[in-house]
């Protein structure tokens, strides 16, 4: 009744899962919704139903589609950035203020009500006044719930800068943009593969900066230099000698253990440093020596065990985040009773941009597709192409229906990172971009951990004929 599987099929499914070995592999997309918490955590508490954590091919992992994870590693040295050891010293008295923590998904609530309390993990916590904003490396008007509640966040502060390489929506809602290059147009090392450790290399920029604009690095050195502090942040540095210490100290780190790395010279001639993989005796299996001996290898929690029970959640007393992995139903679902809008929402990954990146990319007059049942398009009149409008209370977005038996009926999808541009058409406001964050609720998914909701909501279609005429995309 939950599910729309039959109980029988849930029974089968559960002693396949316990009579053959098996491994759970998690993604990350269904803790972007409401209680998003409570996923990987059943999925974690029936790896230790079905008994199988610790043995070859069995237990639970996270990070299989995420670099690699879980492949053999290379033997050499990591190298660390920047930030890592930079403290600047301030020439003015610094009040700590900036070492408050404000979750991402709460910045909205914080920039509208200063002074009002919020739960974040175990503590009761206020929101400071934020007058000024610096945003570098990301874009909120993409991937922010409620995109147009943000935009009335967005005016609160006194100012906001972003510095970005592209003219994003968010670069576009700020009142001075610091124009960053791209990688092409910089200097820099980076390690090759998140969890393998593949290499090391030297990134040759292949240009000069196009413009006016600066690696992120000048940016903020003149930035220290105006506020005095240029020494203490730069330490004394240029970007080539930060490039040349940061290789030096990982070269220096594994002497002695097998690994040489070439002096810097002829690392940056080569470009590239290629490590062998570990040489292990016997395949990597997570969670075994702890299985075999759980009081030589016990785990970083309170008793040492995988805990199915949490008592630091417990001892917070949350109804949204219990101390145990249970069902908790979504304000705005498919089955939610006296439904103001008909469809739950779903946004998942677009094949054409990693987030919100090349959301910019979209062919003139060409909408985000939304995903339909074939069911649901008979009953609303709608065809595969039709220009359509999905929308809510929070707001709408102009789409192109794809109609399809490949989304359960009452559902659908709109893909996650499109463009926030929104156009007032026939006196209202729509996102002809067709950002789906536009349509989700702006809450956290439990006062404990306040994560991201982008995956959730409840919505409408309707087909909109004189969409062609009227919702074209105005030049910039």
């Amino acid at each position: 009744a939950k599910c729309g599987v039959s109980a029988q099929r849930i029974r089968e499914l559960a002693h396949e899962l316990r009579d053959n070995r098996t491994m759970i592999m998690m993604g990350w997309g269904p803790q972007r919704a409401q209680f998003g918490e409570q996923p990987p955590r059943m999925a974690a508490a029936l790896a230790c139903a079905l008994g199988h954590i610790g043995l070859p091919g069995g237990g639970f992992g996270t990070h299989y589609h995420y670099c690699s994870g879980g492949s053999l590693s290379g033997i050499g040295p990591s190298v660390r950035g920047i930030g890592s050891n930079v403290k600047p010293v301030l020439p003015y008295k610094h009040d700590g203020a900036g070492t408050l923590v404000i979750p991402v998904a709460r910045f909205a609530e914080c920039f509208l009500n200063p002074g009002e309390s919020f739960y974040y993990m175990d503590k009761k916590r206020t929101y400071p006044e934020i007058r000024m904003v610096m945003w570098a490396g990301g874009n909120p008007f993409s991937h922010q719930p409620q995109t147009n509640h943000l935009a009335k966040a967005w005016k609160k502060p006194e100012t906001v800068v972003v510095t970005d390489c592209f003219w994003t929506p968010t670069a576009l809602n700020a009142d001075i943009v610091l124009p960053a290059c791209t990688f092409f147009e910089r200097n820099d090392i980076t390690g090759i593969g998140t969890y393998t450790n593949d290499g090391i290399v030297y990134m040759k920029k292949a240009i000069e900066p196009m413009y006016e604009s600066k690696s992120d690095y000048e940016i903020y050195s003149l930035l220290a230099a105006k506020m005095g502090c240029a020494d203490s942040f730069t330490c004394g540095r240029s970007e080539e000698d930060w490039i040349r210490v940061i290789y030096q100290e990982a070269a220096y780190s594994r002497r002695g253990f097998g690994v040489t790395l070439p002096d810097y010279e002829t690392f940056k001639a080569e470009g590239v440093i290629l490590f062998d993989k570990k040489k292990n005796e016997k395949p990597y299996i997570a969670f075994e020596d702890f299985r075999n001996d759980p009081q030589a290898y016990p785990l970083p929690t309170r008793s040492g065990k995988i805990e199915i029970t949490n008592e630091e959640i417990q001892d917070c007393h949350y109804t949204d985040c219990p101390s145990y992995p249970v069902y908790l139903e979504q304000t705005e679902f498919v089955r939610a009773e006296d439904k103001k809008y008909p469809f739950a929402l779903v946004s998942a990954k677009s094949a054409h941009r990693l987030h919100s990146q090349l959301g910019g990319l979209t062919k003139e007059g060409e909408a985000e597709p939304v995903m339909v049942n074939e069911e649901n398009a008979r009953e609303k009149g709608i065809v595969s192409g039709d220009t359509v409008i999905v929308k809510n209370d929070r707001g709408a977005i102009l789409a192109k229906a794809l109609v399809t038996a490949d989304i359960r009926k009452d559902v659908i999808c709109v893909r996650h990172g499109a463009w926030y541009e929104p156009k007032e058409i026939d006196g209202r406001s729509i996102d002809v971009g067709g950002c789906s964050n536009t349509l989700t609720p702006d809450i956290p998914t439990s006062r404990f951990t306040c994560g991201n909701v982008a995956s959730c909501g409840l919505a409408d279609v309707e087909k909109y004929v004189q969409a062609e005429q009227k919702a074209q995309k105005e030049p910039l």
